[in-house]
């Protein structure tokens, strides 16, 4: 159906000829405006920024009205505008307003319904450096939660037998993404490599690095010279500058990123603590969905606004996990993760 978009001014009167046949007509800046005469029959109005518009007795029959109030900001991704007190009780089209209040609330009560969303087939970044910064709790929920034929972007390619580690065993990864493959606590990857149960894509870490930044920033692409002369440039569009090859890398996008977070509100605002900050930040603007487990949610206000790293305009979903584990002491005591709880 055809959609319309109107510019009324304050207090100004507005009559546009919509026929019938016309579906949607978008009011946009109807700050005091009067359309007590406006000829909508069969339209539907979507209104934004509509506080005070006086819509009284106008012939709207058969059509719909749709009031958006807004009373915090909200993300882009789902973007509304405010409408508040607009004058309509006296219209033909009263009995089918909808009007709706929403409210900013990416809190989720478990790691189950923080993880829910995760599909079979999903690329997922999960944030972490060695040891630090691992969403482990989130990683055993996705364990739990089933979804399979994985691809994985971390640094590393997990540690011992939990976390992202714990998720390779499990037999959902179908590849990974990653920068050192082989680590000191790498024993699951290694196994799975040696017996082609798994693929990998080795990137150098600055390179995974950019990759990802660049999907968050809406990059296209970049040149770099960092992997000229190696097996992981084959393949590759190179271009010369300055006398010098590079190779042009692709941006890193994701269906899903996992991160670890220090402090939240339920806007998604997030801090980090020291060096568990490492990948978190550049993930969470390169997912389609983010998913983040804190130590702390915190009432709106109690992260001052030069404090937080990632707006809450990156984040969907967050959960509090007040005490989460630490995967050192759990390789330690040699702690194996399988569905449902640990072995």
């Amino acid at each position: 159906m055809e959609r319309l978009s109107c510019r009324v001014n304050r207090g100004n009167d507005y009559s546009p000829p919509v026929h019938p046949r016309v579906g949607n007509l978008s009011y946009t800046h109807l700050l005091g405006a009067n359309l007590r005469k406006a000829k909508l029959d069969g339209a539907t109005l979507y209104g934004t920024n509509m506080k005070e518009a006086n819509f009284e007795r106008a012939p709207l029959k058969g059509g719909a009205l749709h009031l958006l109030s807004v009373r915090v900001p909200i993300s882009v991704k789902r973007l509304c505008r405010t409408v508040s007190r607009a004058s309509v009780r006296e219209s033909d089209l009263w009995p089918s307003i909808r009007y709706e209040i929403r409210m900013i609330e990416k809190t989720v009560s478990t790691l189950q319904d923080a993880v829910s969303v995760i599909q079979d087939g999903a690329v997922i970044l999960i944030s972490g450096f060695g040891e630090s910064g691992n969403p482990t709790e989130l990683a055993h929920a996705l364990i739990d939660h089933g979804a399979r034929d994985l691809t994985l972007v971390n640094n590393n390619a997990g540690n011992g037998h939990v976390g992202l580690a714990a998720i390779l065993e499990s037999g959902q990864v179908r590849k990974m993404i990653c920068s050192f493959p082989r680590s000191s606590h790498s024993e699951v990857f290694d196994t799975m490599y040696r017996e082609r149960r798994i693929e990998l894509e080795v990137v150098p870490q600055g390179t995974l690095a950019e990759r990802i930044r660049a999907a968050g920033a809406g990059i296209g692409g970049f040149y770099t010279r960092t992997t000229i002369g190696t097996p992981l440039a084959e393949g590759k569009e190179r271009r010369t500058y300055n006398g010098d090859e590079y190779v042009l890398e692709d941006p890193l996008h994701a269906d899903i990123a996992l991160v670890k977070a220090d402090l939240a509100d339920r806007w998604g605002n997030l801090t980090f603590r020291l060096a568990a900050r490492n990948f978190g930040p550049i993930m969470c603007t390169a997912a389609e969905t983010t998913i983040v487990q804190a130590r702390r949610i915190v009432p709106i206000g109690d992260i001052p606004p030069e404090h937080v790293v990632t707006p809450g305009i990156f984040v969907d979903r967050v959960v509090e996990v007040p005490n989460p584990g630490s995967e050192r002491e759990m390789i330690h005591n040699d702690i194996h993760y399988t569905a449902g709880g640990s072995a």
